[in-house]
């Protein structure tokens, strides 16, 4: 092609190669396919179309932007302005680097301690992904679906959508921006994106990119490097045949802690409940140290501190302001505290089934 403005940055002047975007679709192409067309007289006539996939858009302007070097005002694929230096300040891939890249500046990210928060910034994000797979009117019109509003049939426009769609966005609640970015933010770019924003914003959250769909995941550097995220679901595999009416127990314990808002105070309520259950089935009495000291009762004495610890688990329960007894107090949980608990409940739950399994309790 004779010459091509990166999107954004500039159109040609006249004389020069046109380049069009149209979101007129191509033959059977969806509406929102956006296509790049660019022409020249060069030895005949060429005219080639580039469609851009969905949602990848926002990337080619970025990537067309980053070539664009000082005084320029658009690319040309045969000649580029002569700029010193213009070499050393791209990428081996063509891709113009900054300064901060090049020389290893970074602004010190704050601690990802943040939870159930959706600022700007993540706001800024969600635009940008249901923008780039919908345009502004496709946007505007899934934000008023996911809301249960009625669309306003006066909008049929990006240029009038876009004002309604960011003040959508803005009155979203933090779990349905969250909600919407699971649901829409698809390919290692955006996922990228993503958990881009949650480091800038202190979020304890990430995003893990799966087979087709994304999902939203406490962040948790303390339990990948120990290896055990997920413990606490082991729990749930081992509650069968007599302890299967437990599960459904734990599994609201599950729920409630990975639930948006999360619940923390039913979250330990559950797993300490479904934890007292195992114990009542394995020792067959209502009290739980009672139990704790039937099972332990043949283990030699070095085992009575590990028994003494269960006790204490459960016990934490009783103290804590509405997890077992009523609420007369805030119990200033925190998420930690929950899932610390649920996990605790999950490994000794895992811990009595599989002693029962190899007769230890009997």
């Amino acid at each position: 092609m004779a010459a091509m403005a990166a999107p954004g940055v500039a159109h040609h002047r006249l004389g020069c190669a046109a380049r069009r975007e149209t979101n007129a679709g191509l033959g059977s192409l969806p509406v929102n396919n956006h296509v790049f067309v660019d022409e020249t007289k060069r030895r005949g006539y060429l005219l080639v179309a580039s469609v851009v996939i969905l949602g990848e858009v926002d990337a080619l302007r970025r990537t067309l932007r980053g070539l664009v070097l000082p005084g320029q005002r658009w690319l040309h694929m045969k000649t580029r302005p002569a700029t010193p230096g213009a070499a050393a300040r791209t990428s081996p891939g063509g891709c113009m680097s900054r300064f901060s890249e090049r020389h290893g500046y970074r602004r010190p990210p704050p601690a990802r301690t943040e939870l159930e928060d959706a600022p700007d910034d993540l706001r800024a994000v969600l635009h940008s992904v249901l923008v780039g797979d919908q345009g502004e009117v496709g946007a505007y019109r899934l934000l008023c679906a996911a809301l249960h509003k009625t669309p306003n049939s006066q909008i049929w426009g990006d240029t009038f959508a876009r004002s309604e769609v960011l003040r959508l966005i803005e009155n979203l609640e933090w779990y349905e921006v969250f909600d919407l970015l699971e649901e829409h933010a698809t390919g290692r770019y955006q996922v990228e994106e993503v958990n881009d924003s949650f480091v800038r914003e202190g979020l304890a959250y990430e995003m893990i990119e799966g087979f087709g769909s994304s999902e939203i995941y406490i962040y948790d550097p303390e339990g990948d490097e120990l290896e055990v995220i997920g413990t606490e679901d082991d729990a749930a595999n081992v509650l069968a045949g007599q302890f299967a009416p437990v599960k459904d127990q734990y599994l609201r314990a599950l729920t409630a802690l990975r639930a948006r808002p999360a619940d923390d105070e039913k979250a330990i309520s559950e797993a300490l409940g479904a934890l007292e259950a195992v114990a009542r089935i394995l020792g067959g009495r209502q009290d739980f140290a009672a139990n704790m000291s039937t099972l332990f009762r043949g283990s030699p004495p070095w085992a009575n501190p590990l028994a003494a610890s269960l006790k204490s688990l459960y016990g934490y329960g009783s103290q804590v302001p509405g997890a077992r007894h009523g609420r007369y107090t805030d119990p200033l949980l925190e998420h930690e505290d929950a899932l610390y608990v649920v996990r605790a409940c999950g490994s000794a739950i895992t811990y009595l089934v599989a002693g029962n399994r190899s007769g230890r309790w009997s």
